[in-house]
């Protein structure tokens, strides 16, 4: 699934094209229990924000992933229930100005935090619209083993590292962090799942 977002965080910019992969995976308890000794309350997800007519996009087309530097490993991070990736252009948050505690006033000091197409959302997979190309993106993913550095930044997890490439209409992004949501921020139907 795809759609046009923002960041989870403040400054919210939005300037973000989601992917939110459906196919669940699991993490063992050994995995969370290291995820807990280095961010010990992990509840760190933004409310879902109002869709305000946008649309959700089912199994994208004119997207192609393929692997950095080679590798074949499909070991796959670990997550309850999606797996989130956005295109964005910025990263410029503001680590130690905000919490968790009340984002509904992150507008206050954030106002792109009030916009219209602000994430995460409710991924309703019935109203999603399924485009001409129909190609499971998950499917065409490879997942690399490589080591990443983890880093508590005050607000959850980020591992930083090289992992994948994605081509999006003639331009490559590379992915070189993710961000550790729990529970998740997206929801599917309605339902929240463990981990994002």
């Amino acid at each position: 699934y795809t759609y046009p977002g923002s960041l989870t965080t403040p400054p919210c910019d939005e300037t973000v094209t989601w992917i939110v992969l459906a196919k669940a995976h699991t993490a063992s308890q050994g995995q969370l229990d290291r995820v807990k000794a280095i961010f010990a309350e992990p509840q760190n997800n933004r409310p879902l924000q109002p869709l305000y007519g946008r649309v959700v996009n089912k199994n994208i087309g004119g997207i192609r992933v393929s692997p950095v530097g080679g590798g074949s490993g499909n070991g796959g991070p670990s997550s309850g229930n999606a797996i989130s990736a956005t295109i964005g252009s910025t990263d410029r948050r503001r680590r130690s100005s905000w919490t968790y505690v009340l984002p509904s006033e992150w507008a206050a000091s954030y106002p792109e935090c009030g916009g219209r197409q602000q994430s995460p959302i409710d991924i309703v997979k019935s109203d999603a619209v399924t485009t001409i190309q129909n190609k499971d993106l998950f499917s065409a993913m490879t997942f690399f083993g490589v080591s990443g550095e983890v880093q508590n930044t005050g607000h959850g997890l980020q591992v930083n590292g090289k992992f994948t490439s994605i081509e999006v209409v003639g331009t490559t992004y590379n992915a070189l962090q993710y961000h550790l949501h729990f529970p998740s921020e997206h929801a599917f139907d309605g339902q929240l799942s463990e981990g994002e």
